[in-house]
C-alpha cells in the first residue's frame, strides 16, 4: 500500500519496464495494490514463486521511493542548477544556457499568442524548469519519464497546475501523429524547446541526411509545425526562424542560416 504514494506512471514503469510485471488498474484507471507476474515451467511451488516476485517488486519500488523522495527534497530549482554540469551541444553551451534560450523564446512567443499576464508568468516558470528533471534520480533511472516527472515535482511543491501541466506536455508530440500539448502554456514552451534544438543542431552542422537522423530532428520539426498549426499562431516561419537563430551563441562555420 505504501508504494501507492508514488506517481502512477512511475509505478507502472517500474513494473512493466524494469521487472516485466503487469500493474492492476480499476475501472477508473486507478492503480491498485496488486500486480500480475508470469512464470515459465510447471505449476509447482507457487508460494515460493509468489514470495520471490513480491520481494523483487518490493526492492525495485523501494528504490523508486528513495529516488522520488530525494528529488522532491532537492526541488526543481536545485535540479535546474545541476544542469550547469550537463552539456547540450559543443559550441551551444550547457543545459542551463539552453534553458535560458527556451525561456527567452517562449516569452517572445507569448506576445505573438497574446497570452495574458498570468499565462505569461506560467510560461516563464515552465520554461525555467523544462529540463530540470533530467538531473533527478527518477529520470536518470527511467528516461522515458522526462517531462512527466517535472510536472509531478511542480505539482507536489506548490507551483500552479498550469505550470505542472506545461512541464508534462513539454516533449509532446512524441511521434508524427501522437497527442499534441493541449494547454497554451505547454504548447509554447514545447515549441520553443523544439525550435532551439533544431537551430542549434543545424548551426553546428549536425544536419539529418537521407538515411540518418540521430537527433530526431525531423520528428522535432514535424512536432513544431503541428503545434504552430494547431494553435494557429499569428507568426511567419521566417520570423520564428530569425528569432530562434538570434538567440544562439555565435559559432564558427555556422549553418543556422
Amino acid at each position: 500500500i505504501k508504494f501507492l504514494t508514488l506517481p502512477k506512471e512511475l509505478i507502472t514503469t517500474v513494473l512493466k519496464k524494469q521487472i516485466k510485471m503487469f500493474p492492476v488498474l480499476n475501472a477508473k484507471g486507478e492503480i491498485q495494490p496488486h500486480f500480475i507476474a508470469v512464470r515459465d515451467g510447471i505449476s509447482v511451488n507457487q508460494d515460493e514463486v509468489r514470495t520471490g516476485f513480491k520481494n523483487v517488486m518490493t526492492a525495485r519500488l523501494t528504490d523508486a521511493v528513495f529516488f522520488f523522495q530525494n528529488d522532491l527534497k532537492n526541488g526543481l530549482p536545485a535540479m535546474r542548477e545541476k544542469l550547469n554540469t550537463v552539456n547540450f551541444i559543443d559550441g551551444m553551451g550547457n543545459m542551463v544556457a539552453k534553458t535560458q534560450r527556451v525561456k527567452d523564446l517562449s516569452l517572445w512567443l507569448t506576445q505573438k499568442a497574446a497570452l495574458d499576464a498570468k499565462q505569461t508568468e506560467e510560461v516563464k516558470q515552465a520554461a525555467d524548469f523544462c529540463y530540470a528533471d533530467l538531473t533527478g534520480g527518477v529520470v536518470y533511472e527511467f528516461a522515458e519519464l522526462q517531462g512527466y516527472m517535472g510536472g509531478v515535482y511542480a505539482q507536489k511543491t506548490g507551483y500552479p497546475q498550469a505550470v505542472a501541466t506545461a512541464l508534462q506536455e513539454f516533449y509532446l508530440p512524441l511521434t508524427a501523429s501522437s497527442e499534441l500539448p493541449q494547454s497554451a502554456q505547454g504548447a509554447l514552451v514545447s515549441l520553443a524547446g523544439k525550435l532551439d534544438s533544431l537551430a542549434a543542431n543545424f548551426a553546428v552542422g549536425q544536419v539529418p541526411s537521407g538515411s540518418e537522423d540521430p537527433f530526431a530532428l525531423r520528428r522535432q520539426a514535424m512536432g513544431a509545425v503541428r503545434i504552430m498549426m494547431d494553435k494557429n499562431l499569428n507568426i511567419t516561419l521566417q520570423e520564428i526562424i530569425d528569432k530562434t537563430v538570434s538567440l544562439l551563441p555565435k559559432v564558427e562555420n555556422s549553418r543556422a542560416d
